[in-house]
């Protein structure tokens, strides 16, 4: 059985104007060092606020039986309705499951699409400096002690060793 897991949600609209809510796991069985990645379910939604996007996700949960007190990280496009710190569906969630150890961050693949858009506007010889000191930005976001402590206290649920990270390139 899964010690924790994780989702990520990416929120979609239909060609009939559908709103649709994607919905990934994965499950980490740390006994025996197994992660499953899962694609679990497209969710119709009712509204798209985040009262509803999570009430959509915590119903699913309780329908397939899911333990919501095993879950560790939120991802999701970065939107404010999913990520807003006050009344985004990350909150709205670590509420409902009466879980506070949830961390929420954005995706980085959707973060990394919309830096490679910002870099494709950009002269040559300005974009990769500027990938390099996004790099850095990155890397010194995670590095703050409340994202430390996050993440540690992550990889102890985890069972797993914590590393920190080293910034891309180093300023003298």
């Amino acid at each position: 059985a899964a010690n924790a897991f994780t989702i990520h949600v990416d929120e979609s609209t239909d060609i009939s104007k559908t709103k649709l809510l994607l919905l990934y796991t994965q499950h980490a069985d740390c006994s025996n060092k197994v992660v499953r990645h899962m694609f679990r379910k497209v969710l119709n939604l009712q509204a798209t606020d985040a009262s509803a996007i999570a009430t959509a996700i915590t119903d699913y949960f309780e329908l397939k039986g899911i333990e919501g007190k095993k879950l560790v990280m939120f991802t999701s496009d970065g939107a404010a309705v999913m990520l807003c710190s006050k009344n985004g569906t990350a909150v709205k969630l670590k509420e409902k499951l009466n879980a506070p150890h949830v961390i929420a961050f954005h995706c980085v693949a959707h973060f990394q699409a919309l830096r490679v858009k910002d870099v494709c506007q950009m002269e040559k010889h300005v974009s990769f400096m500027k990938i390099e000191h996004m790099l850095n930005d990155l890397v010194g976001f995670l590095n703050t002690h409340k994202h430390k402590v996050e993440i540690k206290g992550l990889a102890n649920i985890m069972e797993t060793e914590y590393t920190n990270l080293e910034p891309w390139i180093a300023v003298r």
